[in-house]
């Protein structure tokens, strides 16, 4: 009795719900005020109801567990107290969550219970807070894992809380069981000179943090450099002082605006140098003549001497001069109508002579019918330029065994007429991206000794564009390079070549509305290719790098095949985008493209599809995506 008395005493102060369950009579022989504040019953409506309409109150959900708790609860030979969460009916038909907290009240002779007792508390606000901060975590790690911005959260002690897929594929790093070390070592790069930087993940770790700020990002190893936009923001009250790292690829973008202000840059630096040679030209123009009269004008050994120093040196300086006119399109050109074949045999004997036996020289025959309406001389020079750059850069670095010069006739993408091509591609080392940023600037050169006056791809750009052609480059480290110099081709009446009307191009074999992945980092030469394509009756789907092609996957399930540039920025290459491709599309149909024709004779890429040159013309496109198609068909119709 007097353990009865002290029960209710204790329960009536209690801000739990008290309650005590007799296992004989099935019902509940004691509960409190609170219990009945917190479930909005009257005791007349406990005690009328049976066991079976009492069990109705519990979620459906969570009622087996509460009858399993009671199990667990009664059979404890210990007396232990055991908590269980759940969900009640309110007497006014709303759901509210307890926490119950039960144990063994009384026992028979035989050491049966008899009774239990429990106390509990209405846990709703938590349970949804709880569930709140459940469903928010649940899409904050969707959206984490979606998004195109990777997201790193590190703490003080360079711990890795966060690493999401976009941070794995800035990084090129798989993912890792989090919490981690961060055992990456990315170097953070002046965008502009690439001149390395403080490193601002180490600047957030000691309080500096940095609003949108662009870097240029080596991600480590041999990676591929890459461009960032990157945001660091404290995590005030997290565990640890955290801190997150937003970094958003803009390599693509860094490559648009570097080409178009590199173009703006020649021009300008055109106009400069263009000035200052045609001054300097004129200075020469008068000391030439004058120390030739002076030879005339003695016979002293020694001021003979004096004078073919001075000779020989203004020589060089007008041969520096007309270098910088030819950059600056102010040299003047004697036009004529140039037989490339003839020009080529001609060229080829003094190549062969000057590159010397270290280096093979190979050279594809031209046909006779090809014509281009330049400077000869020019023209010449321009090749012999190219090919001693690639013997300097093989040589020097002693990487790489051969040098190809090649020509062909092409239909650009983007031009309207026919195209002369002449290509030196090599397998010397190869630039990084840095110097293919400067590489046609007048006097940059990567020589290590003072040979070379940094002029002879200037040279060549300045007369592709003199010339109305166009030159570009194509390299990849530790690959090679290949400079493609283009000129519009003529007949052999000296009238420019046209592409084949519209209406003549019968040849052209219709897609019937096949659906083609294309992947062209360059954003004009990608929409020329789209445009095309429609002509051809396809329904292409553009991309500008390797990871907008997978997402365009993923959103077309109907993808025959692939048509892709191989050197892309962006840390995924056309040869990685076809593996990546074929995890989702084992039966895609692959057609790489590429101005760098060193790829097709590697045997280090086995290339799985079939490869076309650009510039390409219109019947060598159709003609290839036509076989891929039937290839693919094929291979379906045996499976």
């Amino acid at each position: 009795m007097a353990d009865t008395v002290f029960l209710r005493k204790v329960a009536s102060m209690s801000i739990d719900g008290i309650y005590v369950y007799d296992l004989d009579l099935q019902t509940n022989v004691y509960i409190n005020e609170r219990y009945l504040e917190i479930t909005g019953y009257r005791i007349d409506d406990l005690n009328a109801m049976s066991s079976e309409e009492f069990g109705e109150l519990f979620h459906p959900s969570e009622r087996e567990a509460v009858f399993n708790h009671i199990d667990e609860v009664v059979n404890n030979a210990e007396g232990r107290a055991i908590e269980i969460r759940y969900r009640f009916r309110h007497k006014e038909g709303h759901w509210i969550w307890c926490q119950s907290r039960d144990a063994v009240f009384t026992r028979n002779a035989a050491g049966r219970c008899t009774q239990f007792m429990g106390s509990f508390i209405d846990i709703t606000d938590l349970m949804e807070r709880e569930m709140r901060a459940r469903d928010l975590g649940i899409m904050m790690a969707t959206m984490l894992e979606n998004a195109n911005t990777a997201c790193l959260v590190l703490d003080l002690e360079n711990q890795l809380h966060v690493f999401n897929a976009a941070a794995q594929r800035l990084f090129d790093a798989p993912a890792i069981e989090l919490p981690a070390p961060f055992n990456l070592e990315p170097v953070f790069a002046e965008r502009e000179n690439l001149g390395e930087v403080e490193d601002p993940l180490k600047q957030a770790r000691e309080g500096k943090f940095h609003d949108n700020e662009l870097y240029a990002l080596y991600p480590g190893g041999d990676k591929p450099l890459k461009y960032v936009q990157l945001t660091s923001i404290p995590l005030d009250g997290t565990d640890g002082n955290r801190f997150l790292i937003a970094m958003r690829d803009i390599t693509s973008e860094e490559a648009t605006r570097q080409q178009r202000e590199r173009s703006e840059r020649l021009d300008a630096l055109g106009q400069l140098t263009g000035g200052i040679a045609h001054d300097f030209n004129n200075v020469l123009a008068s000391i030439l003549p004058s120390v030739q009269v002076a030879h005339r004008l003695t016979d002293d050994p020694q001021m003979l001497k004096l004078l073919g120093i001075i000779e020989s040196s203004t020589q060089r300086g007008a041969q520096l001069a007309w270098r910088l006119l030819a950059f600056a399109r102010r040299q003047p050109m004697t036009e004529s109508d140039v037989r490339v074949s003839e020009l080529l045999e001609s060229l080829k004997e003094l190549a062969e002579s000057t590159v010397g036996r270290q280096v093979e020289l190979l050279w594809e025959k031209a046909p006779e019918d090809l014509h281009v309406h330049c400077d000869a001389a020019q023209l010449e020079n321009a090749l012999l330029n190219l090919i001693l750059n690639a013997r300097d850069a093989i040589l020097e670095t002693g990487k790489g065994s051969q040098i190809t010069v090649a020509y062909r006739l092409c239909d650009a993408l983007s031009h309207p007429g026919k195209l002369v091509e002449f290509s030196v591609t090599d397998d010397g080392p190869g630039m990084t991206e840095a110097v293919q940023a400067r590489a046609f600037d007048p006097f940059f050169t990567t020589r290590s000794n003072t040979s070379g006056t940094g002029l002879g791809l200037s040279t060549v750009y300045g007369f592709a564009k003199q010339a109305e052609g166009n030159v570009k480059l194509y390299s990849q480290k530790n690959t090679g390079t290949s400079v493609r110099l283009t000129l519009p081709a003529i007949s052999d009446s000296g009238t420019q070549v046209s592409s084949d009307k519209l209406e003549d191009r019968q040849d052209w074999i219709k897609g019937h509305n096949a659906k083609v992945l294309v992947v062209e980092d360059e954003p004009d030469l990608l929409q020329s290719v789209v445009e095309s394509l429609r002509l051809m009756e396809y329904v292409p789907v553009p991309a500008l790098n390797g990871e907008l092609a997978l997402a365009e996957m993923a959103k077309h399930q109907d993808i025959a095949l692939m048509l892709t540039d191989i050197m892309m920025p962006g840390g995924m290459n056309g040869f990685e985008l076809a593996l990546a491709a074929r995890e989702i599309q084992p039966d895609l149909k692959i057609v790489y493209m590429s101005g760098y024709t060193g790829f097709v004779n590697d045997a280090r890429r086995h290339p799985d599809g079939d490869f076309l040159q650009k510039p390409c013309d219109m019947n060598s496109l159709s003609q290839t995506l036509h076989q891929a198609l039937l290839d693919r068909e094929n291979l379906l119709a045996r499976l």
